[in-house]
């Protein structure tokens, strides 16, 4: 079990135009060489860790590890960097300090992520986003330092939300937005 401190990186993402280039997540990586970094990703995105074999630094768990097992390494870390995704929305379960990678292609501001001290670096393209840029956000998320004016602070959802105290609802919930499963019925019906 990974012991913190760790900064974890989601590679991949559900579609290309929602995903951080590797060479850009390499040149990140590079810049906390001083902490163990750990990939995460489905056996789909296998491919995206190869090119961080040279780092000792990253540790690739990319498709090894469960759902399941997400949580906690999600938990402990000091840090989730990714895009739009399944860790973004357990970081924000597990109220871990998250860095969204979002592009033009993604409404930020509908999905998250919503832990504190959760922030969104933009840009229009895969390409327009800056390595650089990204570094900077990660180094102030982990130091609890001002963050730089790029970055957008984290999201707050206005509307209606579920306050459920009851464990079955909240993973039928997250079981039906992930797997199209049928959506579960309130408890007791009470919504805040």
């Amino acid at each position: 079990t990974p012991q913190p401190p760790y900064l974890v990186f989601h590679l991949g993402a559900s579609r290309p135009e929602k995903r951080f280039s590797a060479e850009g997540w390499r040149e990140v990586a590079a810049q906390f060489s001083g902490s163990i970094i750990y990939l995460i990703g489905s056996k789909d995105e296998e491919a995206l860790g190869a090119s961080f074999s040279d780092l000792p630094h990253v540790v690739n768990y990319i498709g090894k590890t469960k759902l399941t097992e997400l949580f906690q390494l999600i938990q402990n870390a000091s840090v989730l960097v990714g895009a739009d995704s399944a860790p973004i929305h357990i970081a924000s379960h597990t109220q871990t300090p998250t860095l969204n990678l979002s592009f033009s292609s993604v409404s930020f501001w509908e999905t998250g992520p919503c832990a504190p001290r959760s922030f969104v670096v933009h840009a229009n393209t895969p390409s327009e986003m800056s390595p650089t840029s990204v570094a900077q956000a990660i180094s102030a998320i982990i130091t609890v330092g001002a963050i730089p004016q790029n970055v957008i602070r984290g999201v707050v959802v206005n509307g209606p939300r579920f306050e459920v105290q009851d464990e079955f609802f909240s993973w039928s919930l997250i079981k039906a937005l992930y797997t199209q499963a049928d959506f579960p019925v309130l408890p007791d019906g009470k919504m805040i």
